[in-house]
């Protein structure tokens, strides 16, 4: 008897954590990603499900700088490869950033050149003693 309730059991926590990974992906009660350093630089990067964009827009508070990444019908997008620059000097490169990326970065100007889909994008922004927020909106040519 101790098989077939076993059994059962198994299937019944198969079945909880299958649908904890469906709610995951749906993005309901998500937390966001765990911030990284990157060349110095404290860096969060991620928000693609809707659970996730909203700790992520909770947790830009946190950041000097706030970039949201999307095309011209409000769509997210996801950089190849994302190079912040300051004058001539390289300050950190992420990998698939976005469609939020959270910095810790100094006031300052800064160059953003982003690579989407092979196609490179870039954008100056400056970061504020307050801080700054970024509605990066990306050409129509890009899809």
């Amino acid at each position: 008897m101790k098989r077939p309730l076993t059994a059962a059991l198994i299937s019944i926590a198969a079945l909880g954590l299958a649908g904890i990974g469906v709610a995951r992906e749906a993005g309901v009660g998500s937390e966001p990603p765990t911030p990284r350093v990157i060349d110095g630089v404290s860096v969060v990067s991620g928000g693609v499900g809707s659970g996730e964009a909203r700790a992520m827009a909770r947790l830009a508070e946190q950041y000097p700088l706030s970039v949201r990444i999307s095309g011209r019908g409000g769509e997210f997008h996801v950089a190849d490869r994302l190079t912040v620059t300051q004058g001539q000097t390289v300050v950190t490169e992420l990998h698939d950033a976005g469609p939020w990326v959270l910095m810790d970065l100094r006031p300052g100007r800064y160059t953003f050149h982003g690579e989407f889909d092979g196609v490179p994008v870039q954008r100056d922004v400056i970061v504020g003693v307050n801080g700054t927020a970024v509605q990066w909106v990306l050409p129509s040519t890009l899809h």
